[in-house]
């Protein structure tokens, strides 16, 4: 801890006893509980909608969070002399959200659910609307498609193939068609018509929920850093938190099915938002990554590492395609095991 840090700590309305180094900044332990000191990099403006996420999470007694804690001037962020501004906010004797842990994943499911709810028809006090995420899901599978394409054109053309490229091109075909079919089928998902809803409901999303940004205080999983929060559909938070999920545990279908129900127990999962999760696992995601990050990279040289990435998604594939989806009968209060390529392909037929 620097002696430029130490004045800016002197602003807050507390006595530090002990410092310690983590998560991007420093822990505080002070005469008020834990708190976490670090640089803040992001929008000022941001910062205020931020703030306004984490009242409405405090004022619901629902849920904790990484609260900003304003200093005795009042203000939101504290700026040294060089310009450079500090945040300080609540924290916890916490450990991150372990992958491992099953009971820790549903937890965390729960917890976003929860979360998601809190987020979701509130409107500023000056009637201030806050606008989507101008980034559409529909137009970035329509962008990473033709990156897909574009890329197999560039190593068709080569004369001499890596056995990485050729491996590439030998699966292409598998997951290109699956990519041309979910940016088609997001058009016939009401997705124009849930983001207006979202947008109506000023419907907000953590923006980054995965496991390195949820902590847990004791057994409680508590929802870390905003700072991408947006207006958006929800469904589409949840989606990237049991994606990356699913990877690590070479998507397990039981895995998978708790996860959503454990959601849906909290937050009921509209039929409209299960058919756009369905569109979003039916798009290869991983492998676009996987080329788009070859075609943009250092040709000449590809790692051992991308290689094996792309055997994982080759391993995982048939698995990640039955995945199940649950939904509840309108009978009883009981779950149907919905297969994923077969329920998808129906749900479609005209």
């Amino acid at each position: 801890m620097n002696e430029k840090t130490t004045e800016l700590l002197e602003k807050y309305d507390l006595s530090v006893n002990k410092i310690n180094r983590a998560r991007g900044g420093f822990v505080c332990f002070t005469d008020k509980g834990p708190k976490l000191f670090r640089e803040y990099r992001g929008n000022e403006k941001h910062l205020d909608i931020e703030m306004w996420i984490l009242d409405r999470i405090r004022d619901s007694g629902l849920c904790k969070a990484d609260y900003i804690i304003k200093n005795i001037d009042g203000e939101i962020l504290t700026k040294s002399d060089d310009g450079t501004g500090y945040i300080l906010k609540e924290w916890y004797n916490s450990h991150e959200c372990s992958i491992w842990d099953k009971s820790e994943l549903y937890s965390s499911c729960r917890m976003m659910a929860t979360v998601h709810e809190i987020l979701s028809g509130y409107k500023s006090e000056d009637g201030t609307m806050f606008e989507l995420y101008p980034c559409r899901l529909d137009d970035e599978f329509v962008r990473h498609t033709f990156e897909l394409k574009r890329a197999r054109t560039f190593i068709r053309n080569k004369n001499r193939k890596s056995e990485f490229e050729l491996k590439i091109l030998a699966c292409f075909e598998r997951f290109y068609e699956k990519a041309v079919t979910a940016t088609e089928k997001m058009s016939e998902c009401k997705y124009e018509e849930q983001r207006g809803c979202a947008y109506e409901k000023q419907s907000i999303c953590h923006g980054s929920f995965n496991y390195h940004n949820i902590v847990f205080d004791d057994r409680e999983a508590v929802p870390v850093n905003f700072e991408r929060a947006v207006v958006d559909v929800q469904i589409t938070d949840f989606y990237d938190f049991l994606r990356k999920v699913m990877e690590k545990h070479n998507w397990d279908v039981e895995l998978g099915n708790r996860m959503i129900s454990e959601y849906d127990k909290i937050r009921k999962i509209s039929d409209e938002e299960h058919r756009i999760l369905k569109v979003m696992l039916m798009y290869p995601e991983k492998f676009w990554k996987i080329v788009n990050q070859y075609y943009n990279g250092n040709k000449s040289w590809i790692p051992d590492k991308n290689m094996g990435k792309l055997d994982v998604v080759l391993n995982q594939e048939d698995r990640k395609e039955k995945l199940c989806l649950i939904r509840r009968t309108e009978r009883k209060n009981s779950y149907i095991i919905y297969n994923l390529r077969l329920k998808f392909l129906k749900e479609f037929q005209p």
